[in-house]
């Protein structure tokens, strides 16, 4: 390169983010770092704390080696594998690498740098074609381009988890034929052992279960033949990779309920040296304190010197020593306080389980369990492995057959591929100059052990972060990046080096401060698998916030649920506390005109700057969605309940009804919808006429109109109807002989015109996609070799089955203004402004294996053995070993899961817990012990107990009845209501004194009501108006616009103007819609006298949506014995704002009118139920009822 052009590149060097990025130097070392002190090339890991800029960093690595300030040591971008977990990551990252190379070349122009320019334009070629890819992604490749190698099809497809599912039962139905066959005494035994409910499907379910496990581990098989071997014990148990863990793991809980001693008789004495102050005062009557304490003090001393002997021992004389101990009980002392007695019992409860567990643990009698494994459970588990041996042999032939491999069988075949074949990863390893790989924290066993014959041993860029390591359920492993972790060195030396990103470049101090006080305390190696030091803490990398004058302190909301007073007859759950409580402090927030910042700087919050997370929202969507917008507040939680949906409910029962006609409940369902619209009549008649399945008794009453039998003319149409409907089932039953399942689902779509019935209901844009969905579903069922309409119901009830398949259709996009509901999985890698995390209170779900039969990756089996002849069996001595393991993996990844929560936020963290007396518990050292931790139940009970101490969280206490709403319905006398029981004449002689309430609706809203409009207009449909807008359409746009606008004093008309254009952006109107609004009419409106008192007011609601009970009479007058009856009344209010301690009232219309009593007659009555409903709702007086014009600009104030 000329001197004079590398010397203006060096001066003017541009690259994707160094116009927004000042790397920091960790940054920069992560960026620029590829060789060792000595120059060799080494490994090097990444540990990126949340908000540190991992991607940006790993994205600048590759540009840097793509187009390095030396050209000489450029890397083509073919050369570099870069792995990331999820399509969507892979996509994003080679966007950004495409946008930098587009950059550099600009800049590479201009500054006439012609050897660059080739080089960019170069990589850019190459960049189209190289492995930005996922882990799955490459491996499909990898097994493609040596199919012959592997022995499959090159065109294989992909298997999702339910037609996977299909064929291994079917592998398992042909496998437990030929096992009954051969009867032998290894089987029969395996029956009888793990039988359930006289089915065979126990002993299917566990071979599964086994299946499932290993098949996410390399070498399968083997992993399972060892394990199997190590219960014969050769060696005995001292040399078993369990042993020291399970030991230390004993040792732990004693310590634990000697610590628990301490503090009961630290509490009783109130203070004072344990061990000084129980040498003085020993249990004996006369003691000051064993007579305030009584048995209480004894049962505590006693814990504390048996429990301190027994610690001070080791080995053998421990565990004898222990074994001999007996747990005295607590007995009653009725002087103490509840509270006291509340506080030593949980303490008491505590020491007791912790003995329990550690005399499980290190009291084994060696002798007992050596004949227990190998003479019982050996002989289990190899029967086992030989029958999942067999399953697995019979399932990979079902899915070759069908050229079908799932994502596990693709992992597999990399690994045989790369593992047995040095030739083939010899040729990998020479084609990468370096491989890097994403969210390494994510990464399993399989996919580990993949990469090692990838790598060449010094050519692996790693980033991730442990603490956010949240996917244990999917086999990801975050011990892996652990050890690598611990094995890697900041000396530059290492052929292993790491570095840390520790600052956080999203959040606000206030946000950051209060997480790292949380995980100080709460994060160790035990509880969370990494420790909380100085290395994980989060800094401060941001320092471009601005001051908004308001409190960004983070909170800790404790809800009381048990402060609801008896008085109240509305119990409200936990759930809908909290709930409740979000709802009306985002209003509040909204309210306040809350400020967050942006990139253009600080603007008023809005719905999608926030979000709600939870653990699960499966069964708290509906009532956060029900508070939210009973505050005008829009909000949308992506709920998987697809096949609750009406429209798919409906379509799938028609399915069955074509298999299968004499189904009843399909078939009911199917004659009652809108697809054959039988009314309830219709159906008794057709009923009455036969006893047994309902499509009989259809055919019979067909019958009977065709014999002429039927003579009441309401029953011969009901027949007519009937047979029209038979028609068309005969018609759809052939066409699902020979149709492939999808042609028939949309042929079904078409001929029952259910497809554009859907389109025109409320949401029906989201009722089609979701039918759309179904006809994919199908569609893809076919393509994948499937057949016909019963193996397409049976595939969908497997779906069904599983409960995580298919998500619901979703209109709704980043832009949209909403307020998000999400879970903490699927929150990972987003971030918000306000950050409202929910369910705090609510106990974990903890999965301990309750399987006869439990596997660990690193310590093995272990299986009960069950007697099936004496019907008893023996627990596992190892059992509660592995259930400490698992409870502590868990924990861990609760832990970590509450981390990701905590660091989505950036500007305003709340944490929301319905509890009842959340604990408090001691730091020792800065951080909570492992057993407390571990005996935790929820989030609460981590957080609470540091953030009320903390001066980076603001406590807030709050209780049930303060977030309650009390219903008019509340204080009705029972005693009103009639109790005598009327005779049995009068039942018979009764009349229904209500007939004519029957018939009117239960529900009626405020527009039906309107005065005058008798007469139906009939108009064109939409899509036949050409684009134009009608002039309902019209006051739409003008109710939009008002209702989303943010008014301000001396708004002026390019004010107006960039609000409407940024409703546009916002998709709350199109471009067409846009232009019909004149923003001179807006002005208009808030420069007239209405429009200044709205400015005016602190409190204004803007399309207020209501439910009220209202007398019936009010709505009916004309209604008979209607005077006790009340009805439902709905509406949505356009505005109304409080003036002094009043209501005012404002409708907007833009209907043109020629006399003003032409707005009375036609509007009075409906101003007149809005000001009733807002009466009612808030016990205020309506100060006036007003009526805005837009057509004439002007106010008509109502009666």
């Amino acid at each position: 390169m000329p001197k004079m052009l590398s010397s203006i590149w060096k001066r003017r060097l541009i690259d994707l983010n160094s116009k927004k990025i000042k790397w920091s130097p960790s940054q920069k070392d992560a960026i620029f770092t590829k060789y060792r002190e000595d120059g060799k090339s080494c490994n090097l890991l990444v540990s990126a704390a949340a908000g540190s800029g991992k991607t940006a960093v790993l994205v600048q690595r590759i540009i840097e080696k793509l187009i390095p300030e030396d050209l000489s040591k450029s890397i083509d971008a073919n050369k570099l594998l870069v792995v990331t977990f999820t399509n969507a990551a892979a996509h994003e990252m080679a966007e950004r690498i495409k946008k930098s190379l587009d950059e550099n070349l600009l800049y590479a122009k201009r500054s006439g740098d012609i050897l660059r320019q080739k080089l960019i334009k170069k990589q850019q070629l190459l960049i189209l074609d190289s492995e930005i890819t996922t882990i799955d992604a490459f491996c499909m490749r990898l097994i493609r381009k040596h199919f012959n190698v592997l022995n499959i099809a090159p065109d294989f497809l992909v298997a999702d988890e339910a037609q996977a599912e299909l064929l291994a039962d079917d592998a398992m139905e042909e496998l437990f034929s030929e096992l009954y066959e051969e009867n032998s005494r290894e089987f029969t035994d395996l029956l009888l052992m793990y039988a359930s409910n006289r089915s065979d499907t126990g002993l299917q379910n566990l071979i599964k279960q086994i299946y499932d496990f290993i098949i996410k581990i390399p070498d399968s098989f083997l992993w399972l033949f060892k394990n199997t071997e190590a219960l014969r014990l050769e060696n005995g148990i001292k040399n078993t990779p369990w042993y020291k863990k399970m030991q230390d793991m004993g040792k732990s809980e004693l310590s634990y309920a000697l610590s628990m001693s301490e503090e009961a008789l630290g509490f009783i004495f109130s203070g004072g040296d344990t061990e000084t102050m129980v040498l003085q005062n020993p249990p004996e009557k006369g003691n000051p304190i064993y007579d305030e304490w009584k048995a209480y003090y004894s049962v505590f001393y006693t814990y504390y010197a048996e429990l301190k002997s027994i610690c001070a021992k080791d080995g053998e004389n421990q565990a004898k020593a222990l074994s001999a101990f007996t747990l005295p009980q607590l007995r009653r002392n009725d002087a103490l306080s509840d509270v006291d007695k509340d506080y030593l019992k949980s303490l008491g409860e505590r020491i007791k389980g912790a003995v329990t567990s550690a005399k499980a643990l290190l009291c084994i009698d060696e002798e007992k369990f050596l004949q227990l494994s190998r003479e019982k459970l050996y002989p289990t588990a190899t029967a086992l492995y030989k029958i999942t041996e067999r399953f697995s042999e019979k399932f990979y032939e079902k899915k070759a057959a069908k050229n079908m491999f799932e994502f596990s069988d693709i992992e597999q075949l990399a690994y045989t591929l790369l593992s047995q074949n040095p030739d083939i990863s010899g040729e990998i390893k020479a084609q990468y100059e370096e491989v890097l790989m994403d969210e390494y924290q994510d990464t399993s066993l399989l996919q580990e052990a993949i990469f090692s014959y990838v790598t060449n041993g010094s050519n692996l860029f790693c980033v991730g972060d442990m603490k956010q390591s949240i996917y244990r359920f999917r086999s990801s492993d975050p011990t892996i990046f652990k050890a690598r972790l611990d094995r890697s060195s900041f000396d530059k030396k290492s052929t292993d080096r790491k570095i840390i990103l520790s600052q956080n470049f999203r959040s606000r101090k206030e946000v950051l401060d209060s997480i790292n006080d949380i995980f100080s305390a709460i994060m160790s190696e035990n509880a969370g698998e990494i420790d909380y030091d100085e290395g994980q803490r989060l800094y401060v990398g941001n320092d471009t916030y601005q001051d908004t004058g308001f409190d960004l302190k983070s909170e800790c909301v404790i809800i009381d649920s048990d402060s609801q007073s008896d008085e109240e007859n509305e119990d409200l759950s936990e759930i809908t506390l909290e709930a409740r409580f979000i709802a009306e402090e985002i209003a509040r927030l909204k309210g306040n005109h809350f400020k967050i910042q942006d990139k253009y700087g600080l603007r008023d919050i809005k719905n999608r700057d926030i979000v709600i997370l939870m653990s699960s929202y499966k069964k708290s969507a509906d009532i956060f969605t029900a508070e939210l917008n009973a505050r005008g507040i829009d909000c949308f939680a992506e709920l998987d309940g697809y096949f609750e949906r009406n429209e798919i409910r409906l379509m799938l029962a028609l399915f069955k009804v074509i298999s299968n006609p004499y189904a009843d409940i399909p078939l009911i369902s199917v004659l009652r919808s809108p697809i054959c619209a039988f009314s309830d009549d219709e159906l008794a008649s057709i009923r009455k006429c036969k006893k047994g399945r309902f499509f009989s008794a259809l055919k019979e009453f067909i019958a009977l109109k065709n014999s002429g039998l039927l003579t009441d003319s309401e029953d011969i149409k009901t027949a007519k109807k009937a047979e029209n409907f038979c028609k068309k089932l005969n018609r759809w039953r052939d066409y699902a002989r020979y149709m492939p399942s999808d042609r028939l689902v949309w042929t079904l779509y078409e001929e029952t015109d259910f497809y554009a019935f859907c389109g025109a209901l409320y949401e029906g844009g989201e009722a089609q996609a979701n039918l759309r969905l179904l006809f994919e579903r199908a569609k893809q069922y076919e393509s994948y070799g499937f057949r016909g309409l019963f193996g397409f119901i049976k595939y969908i009830e497997r779906v069904e089955k599983r409960k995580k398949d298919m998500t619901s259709a979703r209109l709704i996009g980043e832009n949209h203004d909403v307020v998000r509901i999400m879970t903490i999985h699927k929150s990972k890698g987003l971030e918000f402004p306000v950050v409202f995390i929910a369910g705090g209170g609510r106990d974990f779900i903890r999965k301990l294996d309750s399987t006869k039969f439990i596997m660990h990756k690193d310590y093995g089996i272990t299986l009960d053995y069950i007697n099936f002849e004496e019907n008893y069996t023996v627990i596992s001595p190892l059992r509660e070993f592995y259930s400490k393991i698992s409870k502590a993996e868990q924990t861990s990844e609760d832990i970590r899961k509450l981390y990701v929560a905590m660091t989505r936020a950036k500007e305003k963290l709340y944490f929301v817990a319905s509890a009842k007396n959340p604990k408090i518990a001691k730091l020792e050292g800065g951080k909570f012990s492992f057993d407390y931790v571990l005996s935790s139940k929820n989030f609460c009970e981590l957080v609470f107990p540091v953030a009320k101490f903390s001066e980076n969280w603001t406590i807030k206490n709050i209780s049930a009845d303060s977030l309650k709403l009390v219903s008019e319905s509340e204080g009705k006398d029972s005693e009103n209501y009639s109790k005598e029981i009327p005779n049995a004449a009068k039942l018979l002689e009764f009349t229904y004194p209500y007939a004519d309430s029957a018939l009117l609706p239960s529900k009626v809203s405020v527009s039906d009501l309107k005065i005058n409009e008798a007469t139906q207009i009939i108009t064109k449909p939409g899509f036949l108006n050409e684009g134009k807008v009608s002039g309902a359409g019209y006051g739409t746009v003008i109710h939009t616009v008002l209702e989303r606008l943010v008014p301000k004093k001396n708004m002026d008309f390019e004010y107006v103007k960039s609000c409407i254009s940024e409703l546009v952006l916002q998709e709350k109107l199109s471009k067409e819609e846009a232009e019909l609004v004149n923003p001179n009419k807006i002005l208009a409106f808030y420069r007239s006298d209405i429009g200044r008192r709205i400015l005016e007011s602190e409190k204004v609601f803007r399309e207020q949506p209501f439910e009220v009970l209202v007398p019936l009479n009010l709505i009916y007058p004309d209604a008979k014995n209607a005077e006790n009856e009340q009805i439902i009344l709905q509406g949505i209010i356009d505005c109304w704002f409080i003036e002094g301690d009043e209501i005012v009232l404002v409708d907007y219309k833009t209907d043109s009118f020629s006399d003003i009593s032409e707005i009375h007659e036609k509007y009075d009555r409906q101003l007149e139920l809005y000001a009733y409903a807002l009466h009612k709702m808030t016990e205020k007086n309506i100060k006036s009822k007003n009526i805005y014009l837009f057509s004439a600009n002007s106010v008509v104030q109502c009666q």
